[in-house]
């Protein structure tokens, strides 16, 4: 696929924003909402960085292309380094979300993220917890719980119990729930490989053990 930011050349002036997220992850609103606001505002040059979405960046762009808004590829992976309790969030940009070692780094994250999603989600239940529009919400996914609705679990459980957020997440890790992060090291070195020929770009940021994002 060709894409829009492909020999991109921008105006001093230029509209950008290299870090946001969408319902993939932690945003609030579906990446097609998100790009209609964007263009909407004008903006030139857009990263939307959902945490360990890869697998979502080429049909972003894709979406974003269709109202030429150039779109470059990012993702904002939750990592760990060496297994020692420091986390950290890296930003990696510039990659082929459809030729990347990234991709199989967060494939893998992903994947224990569902598994403790289901243990949490079946060991709330069997606390007689409840969820608000449960049934829409499996719906969508065919009857499943899937990364979306995992993302969506804090907020529904305190929607329903008007329980601050904090007493919440306290319910939410006694019911199992625990952090899955990436290597960081293995994280910068998939990021850093050559992919075809395009040169990715990464950033870290440290950030608290835990963190909690409507």
């Amino acid at each position: 696929m060709t894409r829009l930011t492909t020999n991109l050349t921008l105006a001093p002036n230029a509209s950008i924003d290299l870090h946001m997220h969408t319902t993939y992850s932690d945003g609030r609103w579906h990446a097609e909402q998100l790009i209609n606001y964007l263009v909407a505002e004008g903006f030139d040059l857009v990263s939307i960085t959902d945490h360990d979405c890869v697998d979502t960046v080429a049909g972003v762009q894709q979406l974003a292309a269709q109202q030429n808004l150039p779109v470059l590829a990012g993702v904002e992976m939750s990592t760990e380094w060496k297994g020692k309790g420091k986390m950290g969030h890296v930003l990696c940009y510039g990659f082929d979300p459809e030729h990347s070692h990234l991709k199989e780094v967060a494939d893998k994250v992903l994947r224990h993220q569902l598994e403790n999603t289901h243990e949490v989600y079946n060991r709330l239940l069997s606390k007689v917890y409840t969820f608000l529009h449960q049934k829409e919400m499996l719906a969508v996914n065919g009857g499943k719980l899937s990364r979306s609705a995992a993302n969506s679990l804090l907020q529904r459980l305190m929607h329903v119990y008007k329980a601050p957020w904090q007493a919440i997440r306290h319910m939410m890790r006694e019911a199992g729930f625990y952090s899955v992060l990436a290597d960081m090291a293995e994280t910068l070195a998939a990021a850093n490989a050559v992919s075809r020929s395009m040169t990715p770009r990464c950033w870290t940021s440290s950030v608290p053990r835990f963190r909690w994002m409507a």
